[in-house]
């Protein structure tokens, strides 16, 4: 039901890439130069371009970029990417106007979400309230641009299911504006991350498991196509930015203290 593409900040690490790679994976890049490694960095059998599949394994899903990146990534086939305010659409505008006739951004509004519960937030700094939403979409259709769905993330190590229930409400009020708007019909809902690594709630005791996430993601998918498909006239899409859920358990970091604060005997 969702497509997963792993989100290299994670831990961009090649070895990891390419083995995501291998098994068909997509990927979330947040930086010109994750960009630039799945594009062209894996070799000639792995690297996305060769295999002309880098529009739509990637989602360049950094809400605040330079206008030169955003150039760089449509250059390289890289067109789906995301907003939260009006001075991005601005710059996405500038870049959309430069593309070659017949090719075109494709642009999910990021949102924020009801992340309180989960170890990092993101929404105090990335996404716009669900209310703010559909002046948005109207700037972005004055624009010429084409906004093809929305996108949120409920945090990193989600610590409440029903935090994605909350945003597939607020994702199906966006469709629903855009709709009366006289918008193309949106298709796409990228649900972020915030999945555990393990089903033992290693980053915190009471943290939910990832049956217990998929479940509510389950059942939300299908109130939200209910909601905005009852004609079935869309072929609806689901991603996810999955980080944590491939990689904690592999990997370990290892640094040298070399000096501490504190006098003898201390902590």
């Amino acid at each position: 039901m969702v497509e997963p593409f792993y989100a290299m900040k994670c831990n961009p690490d090649p070895v990891i890439v390419r083995l995501l790679a291998t098994l068909g994976c997509g990927f979330d890049c947040a930086t010109k130069g994750e960009i630039e490694l799945v594009t062209n960095g894996l070799g000639e059998e792995l690297s996305f371009v060769p295999r002309g599949i880098q529009h739509d394994k990637i989602v360049y899903a950094n809400p605040a970029k330079f206008q030169q990146h955003i150039e760089f990534a449509a250059e390289t086939g890289v067109c789906r990417t995301v907003f939260d305010g009006e001075d991005e659409l601005y710059k996405l505008a500038g870049v959309n106007d430069k593309l070659p006739e017949g090719k075109k951004l494709e642009l999910l509004l990021r949102i924020t979400t009801d992340d309180a519960n989960s170890v990092c937030s993101f929404s105090n700094k990335f996404g716009c309230p669900v209310a703010e939403g559909p002046a948005l979409l109207k700037i972005a259709k004055e624009l010429g641009l084409n906004v093809v769905g929305v996108s949120f993330h409920v945090g990193s190590g989600c610590g409440d299911p029903n935090a994605y229930s909350i945003a597939f409400d607020h994702a199906a009020k966006l469709f629903e504006a855009a709709d009366e708007l006289g918008m193309q019909k949106m298709n796409l809902v990228d649900i972020g991350g915030g999945f555990p690594g393990d089903n033992q709630g290693t980053y915190r005791e009471d943290a939910p498991t990832f049956p217990k996430i998929a479940g509510t993601v389950r059942q939300a998918i299908k109130d939200f196509a209910s909601r905005v498909n009852t004609d079935g006239s869309r072929k609806l899409r689901y991603i996810a930015e999955p980080g944590r859920y491939f990689v904690s358990r592999s990997t370990t970091i290892a640094t040298k203290i070399y000096g501490r604060k504190g006098g003898k005997g201390k902590n």
